[in-house]
């Protein structure tokens, strides 16, 4: 799996948003909903410490994704 941007690509045809997305439903989506694939959460962070999210974002020891949480009431 690479990662790929969508924004510059034609809507339809080879190579089109409409194919990337197609192989997502056909061979990712179901890896995802077995569970054989899952992103990888490096911290959770609390919304009120989103400045500390940016740090981690910024440092070389995260990998993967930092997490914003907000508390429900």
């Amino acid at each position: 799996m690479h990662a790929t941007n969508l924004r510059r690509r034609p809507e339809q045809g080879p190579g089109s948003k409409a194919e990337i997305i197609a192989e997502l439903r056909q061979h990712l989506w179901p890896l995802i909903a077995e569970g054989a694939v899952a992103p990888v959460v490096s911290a959770e962070v609390p919304v009120t410490d989103a400045a500390e999210a940016h740090r981690l974002l910024d440092s070389p020891e995260t990998v993967g994704k930092v997490l914003l949480t907000v508390r429900r009431q």
